[in-house]
């Protein structure tokens, strides 16, 4: 089978596509911008295709080929001076390749999407078949992922043979970007950088290794049925419980100070105030600030019962991602 992956880059994207090359025999056609296929893996079953996600015509040209695409890009970042970028790329770029990838009669289609697209979780985890409306929204991340998700179900009900996927708090091995916030977060602790948290550590999330999350998508792309949805989490824990397994596994003493959450959004509002005058990223955001608060966990029962998916333990993938960072030397 060939496949045509977008975001083979980044850190899910290039989990998934070391995944696609160890467990499975497909062939993949991979996504570049021009000038940019010098950065994708070197093997015989891999093809660079030039195009971007802003540019129907060239997508077009990637899928014609192709048996089956998962699309896994998305523009991650806390703040942009040009908030039109993220719709540019996240939702039109989306609606671009969904529609390039049904003209061309694509057999199955994978979209990658985001838990911040389902919303923030009350008391119960939130499945894929919770209401999921909101008119309030955190930054233009999360606002994109949520509209480019209502766009892929339209096309779903359209008769195009889309599964979508929702992978939680991902963390684990892999390239340093905004998508392995988590990850960059461990190394900063264990190098004692990280002098305070933010709030009390009440807000859950659901934290999920990064790998666990790959093998989800090669189990979709064998049991998934089109229209169908799925959540890929792992365990869902407390920010305190996250800080203490931290400190249990790498012996080094969590910060004892944290910083109440008005003080860290009047710092996030003097950051998006620098930053627009100098251009540089904010370290942190009104945004930001107010996502850390809310809880983020979610049932993937779903996943479990139907494609037999499994992950590790908050434990067991700290564990390993720390296994990671110190061969690495990174820490």
């Amino acid at each position: 089978m060939k496949i045509f992956l977008t975001g083979a880059t980044g850190f899910f994207g290039s989990c998934l596509t070391r995944a696609l090359l160890e467990e499975t025999d497909h062939e993949l056609i991979l996504l570049a911008r021009p000038g940019g296929e010098s950065s994708l893996p070197q093997n015989d079953r891999v093809e660079a295709a030039t195009g971007d996600l802003t540019d129907p015509e060239s997508l077009k040209r990637c899928v014609s080929a192709c048996d089956a695409v998962i699309h896994a890009a998305a523009l991650v970042a806390t703040w942009l001076r040009d908030s039109r970028l993220f719709d540019r790329v996240n939702v039109e770029g989306t609606v671009n390749l969904l529609r390039a990838a049904r003209d061309a009669g694509v057999a199955k289609v994978i979209y990658i999407s985001s838990f911040l697209a389902l919303g923030h979780s009350k008391s119960r985890p939130l499945a894929e078949n919770d209401n999921h409306e909101r008119e309030t929204h955190y930054n233009d991340y999360e606002r994109t992922k949520y509209l480019a998700n209502l766009k892929a179900q339209e096309f779903a009900r359209t008769g195009v043979p889309l599964v979508i996927l929702y992978p939680t708090v991902m963390y684990g091995p892999g390239p340093l970007t905004l998508g392995n916030l988590v990850t960059s977060m461990i190394i900063d602790f264990m190098k004692k950088k990280l002098k305070a948290r933010l709030g009390d550590g009440k807000a859950l999330w659901n934290f999920v290794f990064v790998e666990d999350v790959a093998r989800g998508v090669l189990l979709a792309m064998e049991k998934a049925e089109p229209g169908e949805r799925y959540i890929l989490g792992g365990e869902n824990a407390s920010l305190a419980r996250f800080f203490e397994t931290l400190e249990k596994v790498t012996l080094v003493p969590q910060p004892r100070f944290s910083v109440p959450w008005p003080v860290a959004r009047l710092v996030g509002a003097g950051e998006e105030i620098l930053a627009f005058v100098s251009g540089k990223t904010p370290q942190i955001t009104r945004g930001v600030v107010d996502i850390f608060q809310k809880n983020w966990i979610f049932d993937s029962r779903a996943a479990e019962n139907k494609l037999a998916y499994r992950a590790l333990s908050l434990e067991e993938g700290v564990k390993r991602t720390v296994d990671w960072i110190r061969a690495e030397g990174l820490a």
